[in-house]
């Protein structure tokens, strides 16, 4: 009997150990970082390796890695500036918008995108996959980015020296807090990684407070299990990483400058 016993929890260990070897290999291994660098769309694993370029006629800039993983939007400002999408093998290019668009971003479940538009107006656009426009978000000033919540219920915005938010249900836009140039929201949708001057802070929008993370950075993106950012050095114009309690910063590139606007995929493969 005890020996049964033993052996059972042998077999359980043995199972525990395998879906956590496995989860660890998903997040710290399989995940990939799409980035701009000099003016293309690159790629390359979550540790820095096989970095690679998939596009070669830029200027391009503002890539957005679809949540399956295999496609990714970005802008290029050939006769103006428009938004693009690719498939991550580098097949399939085609042209979404065809007027002033900027900073694209996927739906939660990738069945749609959204992009900022410039037209005559300011607005955030919300649009099929073949670049039919659902609808339009009217905007009253420019804005310098922005995030769709998780849950699709709400937009955040950045003037670029206030935080907004649109609630999609009610109509409303309103004031959120100051200061903010560059968001990024978490995948729980629960704190919002922003710069500040040109340093990156983390504010949980919960209770309405904010941290310091890291001087000198911008463009912070998220990886999927919401404990690591992604993110711009400002003065080395390299990738980086680094946790959000500020423990294991790591440089990922080494290009002599000119990398930045990284981009998690969203999902391990």
């Amino acid at each position: 009997m005890i020996k049964s016993i033993a052996a059972r929890l042998s077999i359980l260990f043995l199972l525990i150990a395998i879906t956590t070897c496995y989860y660890e290999r998903d997040i710290n291994e399989e995940l990939e970082i799409c980035y701009v660098r000099s003016g293309e769309i690159w790629i390359m694993n979550i540790d820095g390796s096989n970095q690679h370029p998939i596009t070669f006629n830029g200027p391009n800039s503002s890539p957005s890695w679809s949540p399956d993983g295999k496609r990714i939007l970005f802008e290029r400002a050939d006769s103006g500036n428009t938004i693009y999408i690719i498939n991550s093998d580098r097949t399939n290019l085609k042209q979404l918008s065809h007027t002033e668009s900027f900073y694209p971003t996927w739906s939660a479940d990738g069945d749609k995108i959204y992009y900022y538009e410039i037209n005559g107006t300011h607005s955030i656009v919300y649009a099929k996959l073949d670049g039919t426009i659902i609808s339009r978000y009217p905007l009253t000033a420019p804005i310098s980015s922005f995030s769709p919540s998780p849950d699709g219920n709400n937009i955040y915005y950045s003037t670029g020296s206030a935080l907004r938010k649109i609630d999609i249900e009610k109509g409303s836009d309103d004031y959120i807090t100051n200061n903010p140039s560059y968001i990024s929201i978490s995948p729980d949708g629960n704190k919002i990684a922003y710069i500040n001057g040109t340093d990156i802070h983390i504010y949980n929008i919960e209770n309405d407070t904010g941290i310091f993370l890291v001087a000198n950075g911008s463009s912070p993106s998220w990886t999927p299990d919401g404990k690591t950012i992604i993110y711009t050095s400002a003065t080395t114009s390299e990738i980086y990483k680094i946790n959000i309690d500020g423990s294991n910063q790591k440089k990922l590139t080494s290009s002599n400058g000119f990398c930045h606007s990284p981009c998690v995929k969203w999902k391990p493969k």
